[in-house]
């Protein structure tokens, strides 16, 4: 024990009084009493929760699945009575897209929220993508669409007539192609991609070079399958330039092993 002591000092020229009215004392203890609220350092803290602090500002810091200034209750997004009785909340709809679903709320527009914490969901409205719903989608119905948006390569070799029977290389960065069911095979000749060192048309089926953005199928369950009939690979890809190049629910099946 001892008197405040007055402390006296020049700070930059200017002087300065400091009169310190505590000291230091140990650190606060974890307890399981309610009614421990830090003064004399002991703290109400259970559910393995860590005391840090000194008296009387004692805090508790939660293992994971609790939460509150004890880790007495269940944290944000959950529901019940802890230890053994946190359940994950139905997920809610946010424009915010620092929202990740951890804590219940989900960043998902232009679609419809689903699952729990931690595990959100947005299932998109038509003409939307991506798994917030916040890209515009084109629809894809054909294999002949798919090659138009996708393919940026020669469409078949030195051919001037089928070079300009094609207008292909129509998908925009990071723009999001979403196919319907169905299998998407090659039509037959001039029907898909080459490369300025193949001859024919039946190496490969779609190729994309430094192209980035999204290719999904309308429904997560699947159901959209690029067939390669065992005769050409299905797609080759040259780097995705400065973005990402996402491919989502979609089978790829019977692609040729070399090209």
């Amino acid at each position: 024990k001892g008197s405040v002591l007055g402390i006296e000092g020049i700070v930059g020229g200017s002087k300065y009084s400091f009169s310190p009215s505590s000291c230091v004392g140990t650190l606060c203890t974890a307890t399981s009493s309610s009614s421990d609220d830090g003064s004399d350092g002991n703290f109400y803290c259970i559910n393995g929760g860590t005391v840090t602090g000194f008296p009387p500002s004692c805090s508790c810091s939660c293992a994971e699945g609790f939460g509150g200034p004890n880790c007495a209750s269940c944290p944000t997004g959950y529901g019940g009575t802890p230890p053994d009785n946190c359940t994950p909340n139905h997920c809610q709809a946010s424009p915010s897209t620092t929202a990740d679903g951890s804590n219940g709320i989900f960043h998902c527009v232009n679609g419809n929220i689903g699952g729990h914490t931690g595990g959100c969901t947005c299932t998109c409205n038509t003409g939307f993508a991506g798994s917030n719903c916040d890209k515009t989608a084109t629809s894809v119905y054909a294999f002949s669409d798919l090659f138009q948006e996708i393919s940026n390569y020669e469409v078949c070799g030195s051919s001037s007539v089928c070079k300009t029977a094609f207008t292909h290389n129509l998908m925009t960065d990071g723009e999001v192609l979403q196919l319907e069911v169905g299998t998407y095979k090659c039509p037959g000749s001039y029907g898909c991609a080459t490369f300025d060192d193949y001859a024919h048309d039946d190496k490969v089926m779609l190729a994309m070079e430094n192209k980035y953005g999204g290719i999904s199928c309308i429904q997560d369950s699947g159901g959209c399958a690029l067939d390669g009939e065992n005769k050409r690979g299905v797609l080759q890809i040259r780097g995705t330039s400065t973005g990402t190049l996402s491919i989502r629910s979609i089978t790829f099946t019977k692609g040729k092993s070399s090209f």
